[in-house]
């Protein structure tokens, strides 16, 4: 029975919700689910944003790898003995010169088709050339890319260190940032090695 009589003998109306005590559940659900949406929006774009992080400094640090793994051949003779006389080993020959800018190094070593080799900033990418002995390496020359079409480059230096310059470690620092559409999402990360090169492609006199 929905009804029952007061003293009165008005019917009372027995359980049930009103319209209003409806809207305000309804409202406060709302709020609840809303923000149970936020939280979990925000846990995905922060791992999201974690993620390509992580995939930028994986790309920045295979990149350095692999530039640092060239330079350390600089120089570079299989068999010094077996050059003497000949011109590319002296003071200013190929095998010998080493040439650092700001954003681009020009070497050279033995055992390669092309020895003559130049690392560039090559727009957002960076590029590898190769030469031949008898040609001059330049970074207008088309070459091999070395950076992956993910990540922009945006920096990329070569800093000679040591008294005089070049004799120390050269520095090269890299700075590249996600291919986001929106700008604002972009993330940019420097990664920064020192590799050693050799002082000569002449051995030292004993």
């Amino acid at each position: 029975m929905l009804t029952s009589l007061t003293s009165n003998g008005l019917a009372r109306r027995q359980g049930g919700f009103s319209l209003i005590e409806l809207m305000i559940a309804t409202v406060a659900g709302l709020i609840v689910v809303g923000a149970a949406l936020t939280l979990t929006v925000s846990v995905l774009k922060s791992n999201n944003q974690t993620v390509r992080s992580a995939r930028l400094t994986q790309e920045l640090r295979a990149v350095s790898e692999i530039i640092s793994r060239e330079l350390r051949r600089a120089r570079e003779i299989a068999d010094p003995y077996a050059h003497v006389g000949h011109p590319e080993i002296g003071p200013s020959a190929v095998y010998n010169t080493l040439t650092v800018n700001s954003s681009s190094i020009l070497y050279a070593y033995e055992g390669v088709t092309n020895p003559r080799r130049a690392i560039c900033l090559d727009g957002s990418s960076i590029k590898m050339v190769q030469a031949p002995i008898a040609t001059a390496v330049t970074c207008t020359t088309a070459g091999d890319t070395l950076s992956s079409p993910q990540i922009n480059i945006t920096a990329l230096t070569f800093t000679p260190t040591g008294s005089p310059p070049a004799t120390g470690p050269i520095v090269v620092t890299v700075t590249g940032q996600t291919t986001d559409a929106n700008p604002a999402d972009r993330i940019s990360r420097t990664f920064t090695t020192a590799v050693q090169i050799r002082s000569s492609a002449v051995p030292p006199a004993s």
